[in-house]
Parts: C-alpha cells; structure tokens; sequence
C-alpha cells in the first residue's frame, strides 16, 4: 500500500512541478479581474448577483485557472510529441509497472476533475438533478476536451481518450457529491421554514 502512496505523490510531483507561487497569485488576480468585469457587465444590463454567486463564481474562474495552468501552461511548447491516443487504457493495478502507473493517472485525472463539478453544479443549482447532471457533464466534457486539443495543437501534451474519459467521470462524481449536499441543505431549510 505505501508503494501506491509513494506512486501517487510522485505523480502529483510531476504533474505539478513548474507551478510557483507566483502562477497561483497570477491565477486568483486573474479570477478577480474576471469577476470585477463580469459584475460591471451584470450591473451595466440591470442584473444583480448575489454575494454567494460572485463567490461562486471567483471559485469557478480560479478553478478553471488552475486546470489550465497543471494541464497546458505549466508545460512548455513543444515539449511533447503530440500525438493523438484513441485507446481507452484505465490501467491496472495487477499489471506491470506500466499498467499501474497508467491506473494512478486515471485516478489522478478523475481526482483533478470532482472539483470542477462540484463548482459547476452548485452553479446550476435552480436546475432539476437530471438537467443538472447532464450540463455539468457537457461542461466538463467540453472543458476536457478543449484541454486535450490545445494539448495536443501546442505540442504540450497527448490528445488522449482515457483523459477525456476520466475527467468528465471526475465530473460528474464532483457533481453528484454536490447534489447530495444541495439535496441535505434543502430539506435542512425546509424542516427550518416547518419550525418557524
């Protein structure tokens, strides 16, 4: 077991060495500027955001800023072949070493993409489950795999199926944890509203 926690650790080591304080400062003062114009355009046609949408919001820009930058601007142009793998491989935990470390990259990648489906679903909050689920699931799909193109068009990466396969999973566990929680804190507002 400790041989698979080194294993994952040293993958999350790879995968986010070349990312400095500086790029996480740069991400959130980006997030905010984002949000400052988004607000001044709301106001500008007469809408109004709640509070909890902004903070909503400064956590799906920020979010998006940092798949970005583990996915595609951490890694230099150029610096991958570029090629298209259209084989789904989820890797395996009783094969060699290969097949193992593909199988923690799975993880990895599903793990990578429960918080960007959680933010999109608590966005989609006045949508019935179903409706829901399924934007959040086009969204992260969309999300991957413009990731995967940029990846593969800038040479940083490989367009990959299992990457694309893992993230909109990723997606959509992270949207479902926040469907139970939107389910609990309904029926905790409602047995409040009886009590009242």
């Amino acid at each position: 077991m400790k041989e698979y926690l080194d294993l994952f650790m040293s993958l999350i080591g790879e995968q986010t060495r070349g990312i400095y304080i500086r790029d996480i400062i740069m991400v959130i003062l980006v997030a905010l500027l984002l949000l400052v114009i988004s607000k001044a355009v709301m106001l500008k046609k007469g809408e109004v955001i709640s509070r909890s949408q902004m903070i909503l919001t400064f956590w799906i820009l920020f979010y998006a800023g940092l798949l970005l930058l583990i996915t595609i601007f951490r890694r230099e142009a150029g610096s991958r072949a570029g090629d298209v793998h259209i084989r789904l491989n989820l890797g395996s935990l009783r094969g060699g070493w290969y097949m193992i470390k593909q199988a923690a990259y799975s993880i990895l990648n599903v793990v990578l993409f429960v918080p960007w489906g959680f933010l999109l679903r608590f966005k989609r909050s006045e949508d019935g489950f179903f409706k829901a689920i399924v934007m959040t699931a086009l969204v992260g799909f969309l999300t991957s795999f413009t990731i995967e193109f940029f990846q593969y068009e800038t040479r940083r990466g490989i367009f990959e199926i299992t990457d694309l396969v893992t993230n909109v999973s990723g997606t959509v566990i992270g949207a479902l944890i926040a469907s139970v929680i939107l389910l609990f804190s309904t029926k905790k507002q409602d047995r409040d509203n009886e009590q009242e």
